[in-house]
């Protein structure tokens, strides 16, 4: 059903005059008069303006319908379009099948697998999440398509709570063979309100005074 919210008006019921001259080969008339009245109206939806005779509006409602199935047909064909975001993805994305890892235990896969974990997740403070997202695994396999990254998981469970027991047996090691010890505390809290404290050890194990 039309809705007469979707167009404006643009102009008021008009009556046009216009004179006629009429001629044949044996007469002529002049000063006919015809009288028409319609109004005009603008779409807000695509500016067109349609006119209609007063008191009925048949080319608004084909107007409407026609800009309905148009509107349908534009809205279906933008989602059977693939988006370039997509498209790049799967140029980009390397097939499963036709990567090699390396064996288990290797040199080159340890020495990667530390640097992400001391260099971004303890230096840079990065989340565990980072080996989970797509743009870092891309970006690792392009630094070297034979790596096979550490599960978030294993990080967790695995990687980081090994990590703590041997700095902190070092520790312990440290601070039984020190004849002197120097503590420094600092407290420091984060955007989230989130309080923190760490404690530096520096000792030495042959220190004299002099």
């Amino acid at each position: 059903m039309m809705n007469n919210s979707d167009y404006a008006d643009t102009s008021s019921t008009t009556s046009v005059a216009s004179t006629i001259s009429i001629s044949s080969s044996s007469e002529s008339a002049s000063g006919v008069t015809s009288k028409k009245s319609y109004v005009a109206k603008t779409c807000v939806l695509c500016d067109e303006v349609v006119h209609d005779n007063i008191g009925v509006t048949p080319n608004r409602n084909r107007h409407k319908t026609e800009y309905d199935e148009w509107s349908n047909k534009s809205k279906k064909l933008e989602r059977q379009q693939p988006k370039l975001r997509d498209f790049i993805a799967k140029k980009t994305s390397l097939p499963s099948s036709s990567k090699t890892s390396y064996p288990i235990g290797h040199q080159r896969e340890k020495e990667l697998h530390d640097a992400i974990v001391q260099n971004l997740i303890i230096e840079l403070g990065l989340p565990l999440s980072l080996v989970e997202r797509p743009a870092f695994i891309k970006f690792m396999s392009s630094v070297n398509p034979k790596f096979s990254i550490t599960s978030r998981r294993t990080l967790r469970r695995t990687t980081i709570p090994s990590l703590y027991h041997k700095m902190n047996d070092l520790l312990k090691e440290s601070c039984s063979t020190a004849e002197y010890i120097s503590l420094t505390l600092d407290i420091w809290s984060d955007r989230g309100a989130r309080s923190f404290f760490s404690i530096t050890d520096n000792c030495s194990p042959s220190f004299d005074y002099i």
